[in-house]
């Protein structure tokens, strides 16, 4: 007998995409992310189709594999029936069901509106081998196969969804690994281009709750975009969830909709149902948006993404790494995210040797070829290949998938028989010429083995560089900030011998100096990689510290490696990511990002031996939050200067800086104290002052004092163009020593720090992490400027930090002892998005007579207090739900009573007491004028931020929440150097509190 499903299948369920017949990917065509999706869909389909022919036709050729049978009855087993209760996605109660399938061992996929909650997870049965048995089919009955079984989901495990309006209509949840050993698995792979309009779109489902089916006739794929894909496969009302299957058996979407619509078919027959399909590679793509969020459901997405294989063209090898799409919804979430190629700008390096002078065999050009379109990276190094071996490439690349690059050599003229470096680069998004070395280093790379400076050497070790390191340089397309981004990349190729460390150790020192030339004449962003056989000598790279550059590199167990040397205080480079078979050697922690969740496949053995390097450069519009715009050039003429400044340096290279005054210094000289971590900030200070240019509140700008520090225009340019310069230089050096402390095992216990300028107040007062530093190896997160938005709802950067620094601790058997966070400040008091004061808003008119109570707006206040716990709770079960962080102490605190500006005799710095339009000028513009009514104003808004914090908190035993408060450390007038910060021995007192807390929270 054959079970009746309890209630009915869901019903009217909206479409994600437009259903009308429109081209391929009409959703993203304003700004296609590959030049031609026709093309790109005819070069997969070749690719997938490799051995097929066609002997002779009736009509319309649609036979497929026979092995397909096999692939889909295999497959069928991981599909199972999915009966549940509760209230539905709509709001309504009730008992349905649908389709859903094993995707991994622990995890079951079907669409929101199946499983739109945990609770109606929770209650779901999930059936799998409720089909007909063999017997039973081949008898021409209907009875139930023997082995159905029936598994319950657990969602408190896992529980991840997408909802079904306005999003991708898709759940993931936890369910015992028995179901998986028993029944198998369904691949998830992303892919844009495994299926074309005309193709078949075959589909494994329980329609309307009846055993199970597969839709093998009219299956004809009517429509793909970047999201979704229509299809006339017959389906019902009970097959949402289901799995659809390409003609080679790839799982190319999840099924979730469908609607009456008159449609014809390729064959001419007529159809009146169109169903929609959620393509694997877009749920991927949202998988990888939630990933990077600081939202609760990161670590789930984190946990979903370790299953899913493969690399979407669209989006290349890095997918949405390092991209945050803007939108209202998951679906335009997406659509930004496969359109956001601009954010990004992906390198890679790779050696295919074979390829060189067998570019002729077609096979291995069109394998090159696929693996290249596939990865769709902006810049590849290539190694041991010829200029006429690339020209083919970049041809085949045009010719099968509609891609256009373009290439230039380290050695045009070489032959097929001389193996040499090149580059290749898509033209959509840069432009890219040869450089040349500066002229005093190129005779050390031309070095030949009969140049009696280098005989001796030559006899001993072979040549210094077997294939000329060519120099390349590009420029993005668009513009980031005033104009576009210009890097540098160096192809290498250093031939691993036993003897070559020696060689690699002059092949370093060789590139040292043509790199720091290159920082002379302006050039900052350079990128080396290729076969090195280990990253560059890092010794030698860490002296080019001291020509502004900040080294950094990562390699695998192979001979690939890279380098890359960042300008530390102008770059728009914000994150680099690193393919998963890099590991990171020596530099920047927080700047290189391992993609864990990324995966080489086995197909670039068909290509070489050796496996590509790949790396992201995220950019950012402009420079990072903690460089607030507010610094500005103002009515400084830039262009103006900048072309004298030109013209003066056509004639020769700058001049010296001018002597000046005992007790002055250059602005050279300045810079070399900031750039070594081991000169103390007290040694610094003399030469710094804080900015009189208008800032934000938590935000102050440091720059060096014109009386203490020689300055031309052009330091003075570097300074105002750099933003926030001081701040920049203070967070590099406290990094600096917390990779010292952290390597030399320090024992003192580990603290991550994240907030404003209370924790990272640049250079010129001790603030609270300062006086912290003696007791805690501190690594500090903490941005002058930072706000709970930037820090909480934009950029979770505590939550990749945790992450990364549980697993390096793991690895000395050491952990973080608390997590420490500072926020809610600038949002107080500081602008809203359109540069509006917050207090101002917050503040009613003064009304005589009347308390500090009177003077608050309640609605307003309602909705900036609101607004900041969601953020601190949000962070707060962002750093619980990571599995090495769940019982984290996290420490967190409001402000002292602080004390408005513009009142007589206030004895504070002049500089520091005019900066008084965060608090006094404020009230002023309201008519509150009275310094009491001030204070006391200031004081309610204070406690009442702590009572928010002692609700987030409540049992601190259990939340592991902890707050510091620090009322009444700072205390009278002369503890305050501002409106809103203390003194170094006022921050002393604030850190004392903190220090007490602690004792008591941290486990030894």
């Amino acid at each position: 007998m054959v079970d009746s499903i309890s209630g009915q299948a869901l019903r009217d369920i909206p479409f994600a995409s437009a259903s009308k017949p429109e081209a391929s990917f009409a959703d993203i065509r304003a700004r296609l992310p590959v030049t031609n999706p026709e093309s790109m869909q005819l070069g997969w389909k070749k690719v997938r189709e490799v051995g097929v022919t066609f002997e002779r036709a009736i009509g319309r050729y649609v036979t497929i594999s026979a092995t397909l049978l096999k692939v889909l009855a295999d497959r069928r087993r991981a599909v199972a029936r999915i009966q549940t209760d509760g209230t539905d996605f709509r709001g309504y109660t009730g008992a349905w069901g649908g389709t859903g399938f094993l995707v991994a061992p622990n995890l079951f996929l079907t669409n929101n509106h199946v499983l739109n909650s945990d609770a109606v997870a929770g209650k779901a049965t999930v059936e799998f081998d409720y089909e007909v048995g063999e017997e039973a089919l081949l008898g021409g009955t209907s009875a139930l196969s023997p082995s159905k079984k029936v598994f319950k989901l657990d969602p408190r495990r896992l529980f991840i969804t997408s909802p079904a309006a306005d999003g991708l209509d898709y759940t993931f949840v936890w369910i015992d690994s028995s179901a998986a050993t028993e029944f198998g698995t369904i691949l998830l792979e992303r892919s844009s281009f495994t299926m074309m309009e005309g193709e078949q779109a075959f589909v494994i489902h329980h329609p309307d709750g009846r055993l199970k089916e597969a839709s093998v006739d009219d299956t004809d794929i009517l429509k793909v975009d970047s999201r979704v894909v229509h299809y006339s496969s017959d389906t019902d009302y009970g097959s949402s969830g289901a799995p659809v299957f390409n003609r080679q058996g790839n799982l190319i979407a999840l099924h979730h909709a469908t609607r009456e619509q008159d449609v014809t078919l390729a064959d001419g027959h007529k159809s009146n149902y169109v169903n929609e399909g959620i393509k694997i590679a877009a749920i991927a793509l949202d998988l990888e948006t939630k990933a990077q969020s600081a939202g609760p459901e990161a670590a789930a997405a984190r946990e979903v993404l370790s299953a899913i294989r493969g690399s979407d063209t669209l989006t290349g090898f890095f997918g949405a790494l390092g991209r945050r799409p803007a939108g209202a919804n998951d679906l335009e979430r997406v659509v930004n995210a496969y359109t956001g190629d601009d954010a990004d700008i992906d390198v890679g390096f790779w050696n295919i040797e074979h390829l060189a002078s067998r570019y002729d065999e077609g096979t291995k050009l069109e394998a090159a070829a696929a693996v290249l379109a596939d990865m769709k990276l902006d810049i590849w190094g290539l190694s041991e290949v010829s200029p006429n071996a690339v020209r083919a490439l970049v041809s085949e690349i045009k010719d099968r998938f509609g891609e256009d690059y373009e290439c230039a050599f380290s050695e045009p003229d070489a032959g097929d028989g001389k193996q040499s470096t090149a580059v290749i680069w898509r033209t959509a998004v840069l432009d890219g010429s040869p450089a040349e070395w500066p002229q005093e280093v190129r005779p050390l790379f031309e070095m030949r083995s009969d140049d009696p400076a280098a005989s001796e050497f030559e006899a001993i070790h072979g040549k210094i560089f077997d294939r000329y390191p060519g120099l390349f340089r590009f420029v993005t397309r668009k513009h980031y900030g005033a104009g576009p981004i210009t890097l540098h990349v160096v192809p290498l190729h250093l031939k691993a011998m036993s003897e070559g460390s020696l060689r690699r150790r002059m092949a370093s020192g060789i590139l040292r100096r043509a790199l720091e030339a290159l920082k002379q004449d302006g050039i900052e962003d350079i990128i080396l990689g290729g076969d090195m056989n280990a990253t560059l000598a890092s010794g030698d790279l860490d002296r080019l510290k001291d020509s502004g550059f900040r080294p950094m590199g990562a390699d695998d167990e192979q001979e690939g490696a890279f380098t890359y040397l960042k300008s530390p205080f102008k770059s728009f480079i914000d994150n680099i990511f690193l393919s998963p078979n890099l590991k990171h050697t020596f530099g920047d922690d927080e700047f290189l990002v391992v993609a864990r969740d990324r995966e080489i496949g086995d197909f670039v053995k068909t290509v070489s031996d050796h496996r590509p390097i790949m790396i992201r450069l995220a950019l950012r519009e402009r420079p990072s939050a903690e460089e607030a715009a507010d610094a500005a050039l103002g009515p400084l003429d830039v262009d103006r200067l900048l072309d004298r400044i030109q013209q003066d340096a056509r004639a020769a290279r700058r001049p010296s800086a001018s002597p000046g005054a005992t007790g002055q210094i250059t602005f050279e000289e300045l810079k070399r104290m900031l750039s070594d971590p081991s000169v103390p900030d007290a040694k610094i200070r003399p030469y710094l002052q804080v900015s009189p240019r208008d800032h934000a509140p938590f935000s102050p700008i440091v720059e060096p004092d014109p009386t203490r520090v020689i300055m031309d225009q052009i330091d003075r340019v570097e300074v105002e163009s750099a933003m926030n310069w001081g701040n920049r230089f203070s967070r590099w050096r406290r990094e600096q020593r917390f990779e010292q402390r952290l390597n030399a095992n320090d024992p003192k216990p580990i603290l991550l720090v994240e907030g404003d300028s209370w924790f990272q107040f640049p250079l010129l007062i001790d603030e609270v992490v300062d006086h912290l530093d003696g007791d805690f190896v501190i690594r500090c997160l903490g941005a002058a400027g930072d706000t709970a938005d930037n820090m909480i709802h934009r950029d979770p950067e505590y939550a990749r930090e945790l992450a990364t620094l549980e697993e390096r601790l793991a690895k000395k058997k050491r952990r973080i002892a608390a997590f420490l966070l500072s926020a809610a400040g600038n949002d107080i008091i500081g602008a809203d998005a359109n540069g509006n004061s917050v207090l101002l808003k917050l503040l009613k008119n003064y009304q005589r007579g009347k308390g500090a109570g009177a003077h608050i707006d309640p609605k307003a206040s309602r909705a900036v207090f609101s607004f900041l716990e969601e953020a601190y709770r949000k962070v707060i079960a962002t750093v619980h739900a990571i599995p090495a962080c769940k019982d984290l102490p996290i420490l967190i605190h409001g402000y002292d009573y602080a004390i408005p500006g513009g009142f007589a005799e206030d004895p504070r710095h002049p500089i520091w007491a005019a900066q008084d339009k965060w608090l006094g000028a404020p009230m002023r513009e309201k008519g509150i004028v009275d310094p009491t009514l001030q204070r006391e104003i200031v004081k309610l808004l204070i406690d009442r931020l702590y009572d928010m914090f002692d609700k987030i908190a409540g049992n601190s035993r259990v939340t592991k929440v902890h707050v510091v408060d620090v009322r009444g450390a700072l205390g009278p007038v002369d503890s305050w150097a501002d409106e809103i910060h203390g003194t170094s021995d006022g921050f002393g007192n604030v850190a004392s509190r903190f220090k007490a807390v602690m004792k008591r929270v941290i486990r030894p």
